[in-house]
Order: C-alpha cells, then sequence, then structure tokens
C-alpha cells in the first residue's frame, strides 16, 4: 500500500480504474434499480419486446426466469434479453465469473444440478439452531461427503461449508424482512416453499445471457430453459408458490432486497405473464 501511495503513476491509474468502474459498470445496474417503471393501475411497467414471436407455451417458460429479468430491466417475453454487451458482459464476467462456453456450461449445469437446494436440508436444520457452534456442527456433519477425499474435492468441501454458513447467517437476518413482506408466516414456511425457484429462476434466466453472449446456442439455450421450466412444473402448484420459494433463496443468498416488490407486481400486475397465463 505505501508502495502505490508513492508512486503518482500508479495511484492515478487506481483512480482512473475505480472512476470507470462505478461510472461504466455499476451506474448503468443502480439505475435500473432506483428508476422504476410506473404503469397503469399503479403498477410498475414490464419490460417486453414488442417484436416477440415467442408462442404462449414458450412465454410461460422465460417467465420462470422473470424475477429476475425485472431486476436488471430485461425483457420478460423473448429468448433475448435485450441488455446491452455492457450489461452482459458485467452479469456474466464480474457476478458469475462467466468468461467462455466452457464456463457457462459449467455454471449452468451447476445450477441444474447442485443450486442451493443442495445445502437447503442442512441450511433449515442449522437456522433452526440458537448457536453458532450447534449450526457448524449440524452442517459438518450434513454436508460431510463420505469416504477419502481428493484435493480437489476437498477445496470443494470447504467452499460448500463456507456457502452453507453464509446461507445460514443470511436467513437468520432476512426472517424478518421475509415475514414483513408477507413471504412467509413462520420459520416451517422457509421449510415448506424451500429455495428451489431461486435455483430455477436463476438457471432460465442465466441461459438466456449466456446465448446473448454467444456462449449457447439457441437450441442450447431453450434445453436448460426447459429444465427450470419442467423441473419447477414438477415442484410447484402456483406462480406465487415459485415467487416465494425464489424469494426465500434470495434472502439466503443476500436478503430480500427489492425482491419482494418485484414479485408482488409480477403477482398482481394485469399485464404479467403470471397473471396471464396460469400455472
Amino acid at each position: 500500500m505505501e508502495y502505490v501511495l508513492e508512486n503518482p503513476f500508479l495511484l492515478l491509474l487506481l483512480v482512473v480504474l475505480a472512476v470507470y468502474y462505478i461510472f461504466f459498470r455499476l451506474m448503468p445496474y443502480i439505475k435500473r434499480m432506483r428508476n422504476p417503471k410506473e404503469g397503469e393501475e399503479g403498477f410498475v411497467q414490464l419490460t417486453v419486446n414488442p417484436s416477440s414471436t415467442l408462442s404462449t407455451e414458450e412465454y410461460k417458460k422465460i417467465a420462470i426466469g422473470a424475477i429476475y429479468s425485472e431486476m436488471q430491466e430485461a425483457y420478460i417475453n423473448s429468448l433475448s434479453t435485450g441488455l446491452d454487451d455492457e450489461m452482459i458482459r458485467m452479469i456474466t464476467q464480474d457476478w458469475w465469473g462467466i468468461y467462455n462456453r466452457e464456463t457457462a456450461l459449467e455454471i449452468l449445469n451447476y445450477l441444474k444440478d447442485k443450486g442451493f437446494n443442495y445445502y437447503f436440508p442442512s441450511v433449515y436444520k442449522a437456522f433452526l439452531s440458537g448457536s453458532t457452534r450447534e449450526q457448524e456442527k449440524i452442517l459438518l456433519e450434513g454436508l460431510t461427503p463420505q469416504g477419502r477425499l481428493t484435493e480437489k474435492e476437498k477445496e470443494v468441501y470447504k467452499k460448500d461449508l463456507q456457502k452453507a454458513l453464509s446461507q445460514v447467517s443470511n436467513l437468520q437476518n432476512s426472517y424478518n424482512e421475509l415475514k414483513e413482506e408477507e413471504i412467509i408466516n413462520s420459520k416451517e414456511d422457509i421449510q415448506f416453499y424451500g429455495v428451489l425457484g431461486w435455483d430455477y429462476g436463476r438457471l432460465s434466466y442465466l441461459s438466456r445471457i449466456c446465448f446473448d453472449a454467444n456462449y449457447l446456442t439457441e437450441k442450447e439455450a431453450w434445453n436448460y430453459i426447459d429444465e427450470a421450466y419442467f423441473a419447477a412444473q414438477e415442484h410447484f402448484t402456483s406462480w406465487d408458490d415459485f415467487a416465494k420459494s425464489y424469494v426465500i433463496g434470495r434472502a439466503a443468498w443476500s436478503g430480500v432486497e427489492e425482491m419482494g416488490s418485484i414479485a408482488h407486481n409480477l403477482l398482481n400486475n394485469p399485464e404479467s405473464p403470471w397473471v396471464k397465463i396460469s400455472w
């Protein structure tokens, strides 16, 4: 740090990079979050592609990722999200660590096969526990793999424990807000709705982002969207249950924030696919 302060050129370079990141990478995203578009009847106007040619069934499948889409003002009714290249790069590279086709497939398969649901049984048990020590014990017992581990498997295991501990903490910190937003009425509701909605919603939306980034073909993107859609159809019985599961998963990741209001708009806005198309 002292070397940086003593080197004017390096210090200037760091300042320029910081300004670039704030104004050209973060500000577009923040602007999306803070300027909702007011539509008819007081509902927030949805972001739709006027040139969409999706069938009703395809629109319904895309709608599994509607909360994520609305959060970033992406189209909710077409395979392409309509986001500009800068935003797509920020989502793929900065947020998801996706830089090419290989890493795209790795992340999408993680969401499809593992996601937050892998941790949820142990996370929920730990969430009900009162002490940090007991929580760690529950997570160790629930997530400890059997048999001898390779070094790579040990690293994955350590990361899994860290993720699980973070999810427990975030759920505890978000519990009152989940109740205030009327997502849940009790701790038991967290178990009832689970977090699969969060996994499926992200899988659906991120598939479209990866298609826009040219990491997936159109057919491959639809295959992942289908995976999310049919799994959600099998697990949930209504858009309302699905939405609550998504928000609970978001709370376990990093708090509720605006997710409750986005879900409410999608569940009640007459123009929403969640209103127009039955579950």
